[in-house]
Order: structure tokens, then sequence, then C-alpha cells
């Protein structure tokens, strides 16, 4: 399998960043949330103490304090310009890994992944819960509501603050470039990144879009597409084994409705992403009393709902929350069991527009062009998203070859990204 290409200077920061993630790791008993929010959440970043003269911000870690390397805040969000590896050039990509509840600390530890162009830099806009954090009382609110099942549909912190708003994305953008006179040559998108980086770009802009979450409608469809998608992989992943079928089955039952049912529901949630943890989740369900299936179950849980520890929230639950909620329409289609539990996790607000929800396509969707990978069996953008992106825009071509999981760089994906802009005239190599 081909590996992505490292530059040698995103190679430095990927290793930098992934040691210092690696030393913080949460406690307790809560597992480590996933690289991807549509499903899990990511490590909170961690304040670092920078020296005089480097950039004065409390995210990025390690890489805002490398030579060369631009941490500012701009519009209310963090921004980092990576200049090229080859030097002396002003175009960038400008990628977005997705979440919504992503951060920038864990975008630079997956960036050096991308293998891309050695000629260009790379633009990373992060999310404004990292400059403004939810207060405290938001978290607490969020981790009693969490708890159990029968208190997830009561009142939530209010996700509106940190919604996600294209108008702002595209003043940091301008921001961020303007003391380098650089440009962006084409943009990344993976999962809602692709949301982000197609709203706040001009159609002039080509786009890479992996795994691309849907670019509007409600978010009943969304939260019913992944339920019904995580539903029939898990009758499937079960296969002939005795009891994992059942256990199955009866998700789509009031069985979801107490605790148990609401963990094992969380757990394949939270496995999503990854077809392996996926399998091994399901099939831990024709086993739900042995305590290795609880203990498992709960760390799954956790993850995906942005706990650790005892049952506290990381800051990055209130941002998938208001990305969420604020970009997608109410809706009012039927979402089953674990589309229920998505939808009480997600809180939000019932009237449409009261976290800023619009439901509509970004501006200029027509006339935008480049490149559409999905994954086959992708459990948190189930491959309909990808196909309502290439029906809105005939520029934007579905590429022959198939993600290997969500949002992965490898393959096919691997030689696009490393000739980007010029990869993205054809899709079909």
């Amino acid at each position: 399998m081909l590996r992505p290409r490292r530059t040698p200077l995103t190679a430095a920061l990927a290793a930098s960043v992934l040691l210092l993630t690696a030393a913080c790791g949460l406690g307790g008993d809560g597992g480590q949330p996933g690289p991807d929010a549509m499903a899990s959440g990511p490590v909170a970043p961690v304040p670092v103490v920078t020296p005089a003269g480097a950039a004065d911000v409390t995210w990025g870690g390690e890489a805002c304090r490398i030579t060369g390397v631009t941490c500012a805040e701009h519009a209310g969000l963090p921004t980092v310009l990576l200049p090229a590896a080859s030097g002396g050039s002003r175009a960038v990509v400008l990628v977005d890994f997705g979440g919504p509840g992503g951060s920038v600390e864990q975008a630079l530890d997956r960036v050096g992944d991308l293998g891309l162009p050695a000629d260009l830099g790379v633009l990373l806009v992060g999310e404004a819960w990292e400059v403004s954090p939810p207060p405290e009382t938001c978290l607490e609110q969020e981790a009693t509501r969490l708890a159990h099942w029968s208190s997830v549909a009561t009142a939530a912190c209010d996700p509106a603050p940190w919604t996600f708003d294209p108008s702002a994305y595209r003043d940091a953008i301008a921001g961020a470039l303007a003391p380098a006179d650089a440009t962006v040559a084409a943009a990344v998108g993976i999962s809602f990144g692709a949301v982000r980086v197609s709203a706040a770009t001009a159609p002039s802009v080509p786009l890479a879009l992996l795994s691309p979450a849907p670019p509007s409608g409600t978010l009943s469809e969304v939260v019913g597409s992944r339920a019904s998608a995580i539903s029939a992989a898990a009758v499937r992943a079960c296969g002939a084994t005795p009891g994992c079928g059942p256990a199955v089955s009866r998700m789509g039952s009031a069985a979801v409705r107490d605790d148990a049912g609401y963990e094992a529901a969380l757990a394949l949630v939270g496995a999503a992403p990854s077809p392996e943890a996926f399998s091994a989740t399901a099939l831990s369900l024709a086993t739900p009393d042995a305590d290795s299936t609880r203990a498992a179950l709960h760390r799954q849980a956790f993850a995906a709902t942005f706990r650790y520890g005892d049952g506290e929230v990381l800051p990055n639950l209130v941002s998938y929350r208001g990305g969420l909620c604020g970009w997608y329409a109410p809706g009012t289609a039927p979402v089953g069991a674990i589309g229920d539990v998505l939808s009480g996790v997600l809180g939000c607000p019932a009237a449409r527009g009261a976290a800023g929800a619009t439901g509509s396509a970004p501006s200029d969707l027509r006339d935008r062009t480049g490149c559409v990978f999905t994954a086959k069996d992708d459990l948190v953008t189930p491959p309909a998203f990808s196909r309502a992106w290439t029906a809105a825009a005939p520029g934007l071509q579905p590429a022959t070859a198939s993600l290997t999981s969500h949002g992965s760089t490898d393959g096919a994906v691997a030689d696009v990204l490393g000739g980007l802009p010029d990869s993205l005239r054809s899709c079909t190599r």
C-alpha cells in the first residue's frame, strides 16, 4: 500500500507534536478520543509557555515555537501558516481535517501524512473554541446531560457562540495570508472540513474533498444516514457469531433506552472511523456481561462524546454541537434508535436558526472544480454524502479510486495530494 510522502518541514512538525500529545494523554478510565469529531472527539490542546518573541498563543503546542511557523489569531479563529519546505513560494494549500470539534494541534500532528508538495506552504484554520473556550459551567452542564440515557435529552449548553461562521473563516484566511502576501492554490477538506473550505474560498480555488460531509440538508438526514449505515454494518460484522446478531437487533428496540444500550450505541458510533475497531466493537456485543466488554464499550462511548476521567467533558464537544447544529437545518426524518442517541448527544435547538442553522450549500458551489474521494463503507460520512457534492457541482468529479477508510490519505489519493494543484484537473487516473 502506498504511503503519503512527507516534506521535511511537515514531517518534523508531525514528529514533535506527536511526542507532545503522547506525553499528555488523558488519564482516568476515559478512552482517548478518536481522529474525527463527526464520530468522536480529539485531544484538547495543551497550553504552552512560549519563549520571548514567540507566538503568544495557548494552542498549537510545540509547533508554534518553530522558527518560520506563524501561529496567530484572526477573526476569533486560530491560524497556522507553515512555509513551503523548498522556500520562496507564496502559494499555499488550505487544509481542514474536519470535525467539527478538532484542534489545531491535532491538525499539525496529521498534516505531515498528507505528503503535500514541497513548493507549497500550508494554511490551517482552527475553531473558535480554542480561542474562546466554553465556560466551566457549560462543560459541567454537558457532563451531567451525557452521563445517563435518561438525562441526555435535558437542556444543553447553548452552542451558538461556537458555530461555524463562513465569513469569520474567510477573514481568518485573509488575515493569515496578508503578512506573507500569499495566495491559496488549492484546498483540502476532509469530512466537515469540506463544508468549511468550500464555503470560505473563491470558486477559482480547486478542491480535494475526502469523505466529505454533505454540503447542505437537514441534520435528521445526516444523523439518519449515519445511523442506518452503522446499524447495517454492525449486522454484517456480527456474521454468524452467536448472540451478536440479536444484540445488534436490540439496538433498534427499546433496549437502547437504558444506560447499557446507550453506551453500546455510542461505542459503535465511536468506533465508526476504523473498520477494524468497529468490527471488534460489534462482535463484543455478543458478550455484553463480560467485564472486558463493559470496559471497552465504556471507553468507546466516552471517546464518542468527548468525555474522559470520571465523565468530564472536553470543550471540543460544544464546538462539535455548534458546528453541526449551526450548519444543518433540523428536519423531521425518523432516525431510529442509534440516530436517537446521536440526536440526543447533539442536543440541537429545536427551532431552525436558533444556532444559526441554514441548511444551505456553500456559496458558488456550482462553479467549484476538483476531486471527490469516498470510502465504499464509510460509516462517518456515507457515500451518498459525496454524491450530493458531485450532483451540485459538475466541476467536482468523483475519483475513480476509493479511500481505504474514512478520510484516509494513502493509495491513489496520496498521488493527488502530492501533485496539487495540477493533479486536480483529472480524477480518473
